[in-house]
């Protein structure tokens, strides 16, 4: 037992030693690529706000440089360790290996949220995809916490399912902390854990959240009513903005008419999802959430390319179901799809950008991509849903 136990912490200390070194490796690499990236960035502005709050009490809600800051200030609390870096290109190569750090483990939650089975070669080649899919890289030069976000909501999920609600109120509230990213997720895992009276988890996480709010006006008491001014003052809240740009610039004829036909369609599927779902099991939940992040961007106020990042879970959702429907040949399918979508969507972008048409307005990535992926969820629905797919006991 004890020769065992000596070799099971030996095991464990040199993984931790590699991995170390392989986040040193990728921090190195980084600090060399940031050098090709543009200098103001959104991690740029974040950074130099929350250096201002910290050292020199200013508030972040006033306009710098033409930046306005319209998250709630308790969102900065991500960026504070990196602020304390003096050095902007270490501080943002620090920065972008944190994200990475977080895209891993994105994709694993994704994994162990729909109980995907594959082999160890099929597990790396998915977690590569996630790290270098044009959406996650994206975000990677923009330097924004969409992943952050992402990880606490499928954290979220994955507590949830196994039976977690105190963890899961957590996780969920922290998720909350950038609505324009996980606003309507975050409603829908409170309305569906209402159907299911898990009133530990509204507990929690509304103590969290106060807890976390209250933090924030340690520092600047009048935060809310600032964050509340900067969104009124310099957020469009029309739904569907985005898409609706879209569809206007390729169709100017019809394109609003195209543009509000989708946002309706989208609308109206994603009510009778929301309610199919009432009082259901967590598989429901977890292909409805899928679902949902897909409907988003379509409906959300000013989405753009993290959100599309998102739709890694809906991804996940269908590759499982293709594996369990069809065993080794589905997860060849998954193979040959993710060959295919990680060299196309930067095809997308750069034959778009070439012709000065930027990611928000990119019919490929914001209209073409999710509509595929919505098939896909429905392709799926039915197997994904049974039981004996998900290994959960419930019907």
């Amino acid at each position: 037992m004890r020769t065992r136990s000596f070799s099971t912490t030996f095991a464990w200390l040199i993984l931790a030693l590699l991995l170390f070194v392989i986040i040193g490796v990728t921090a190195w690499a980084n600090i060399k690529w940031v050098d090709y990236l543009p200098s103001e960035s959104e991690f740029f502005y974040k950074w130099q706000i929350t250096r201002g709050l910290i050292f020199n009490n200013i508030n972040p809600y006033d306009n710098v440089g033409g930046y306005q800051f319209i998250s709630p200030l308790p969102v900065l609390i991500l960026y504070f360790p990196f602020a304390l870096i003096e050095n902007y290109e270490i501080a943002r190569a620090a920065w972008i290996t944190a994200i990475q750090v977080c895209a891993m483990v994105f994709a694993i939650l994704c994994i162990r949220n729909t109980f995907w089975r594959l082999n160890r070669w099929m597990a790396v080649f998915f977690v590569i995809f996630a790290l270098f899919w044009f959406p996650v890289v994206s975000i990677y030069v923009r330097g924004s916490e969409t992943i952050f976000m992402a990880v606490f909501f499928t954290a979220a999920l994955f507590t949830i399912q196994n039976e977690q609600a105190e963890i899961a109120g957590i996780l969920l509230a922290f998720s909350a902390l950038q609505p324009r990213v996980t606003l309507i997720g975050v409603l829908l895992l409170l309305i569906w854990t209402g159907s299911q009276r898990k009133w530990l988890l509204y507990f929690w996480g509304g103590v969290t959240f106060l807890i976390v709010s209250a933090m924030g006006m340690i520092f600047l008491p009048s935060w809310p009513l600032d964050f509340m001014r900067a969104i009124y003052q310099n957020v469009d809240i029309s739904v569907g903005k985005t898409i609706i740009e879209t569809t206007t610039r390729w169709w100017p004829g019809v394109g609003q008419q195209i543009g509000w036909g989708m946002i309706i369609l989208a609308t109206i599927a994603l009510v009778i999802e929301w309610w199919l779902v009432w009082g259901k099991r967590q598989k429901q939940i977890l292909w409805t959430t899928a679902f949902t992040w897909v409907i988003a961007i379509w409906i959300g106020v000013e989405t753009n390319i993290d959100n599309v990042a998102l739709l890694l879970l809906s991804l996940t959702v269908i590759f499982s179901a293709w594996s369990r429907r069809w065993g080794r040949s589905g997860q060849v399918f998954n193979f040959g799809i993710m060959l295919l979508l990680l060299p196309g969507l930067w095809w997308a972008y750069i034959f778009f950008q070439q012709n000065q048409i930027g990611e928000s307005s990119n019919p490929i990535l914001m209209i073409g991509f999710p509509l595929l992926v919505l098939v896909g969820l429905y392709w799926v629905r039915w197997w994904f849903l049974q039981a004996e797919y998900l290994n959960l006991g419930e019907t």
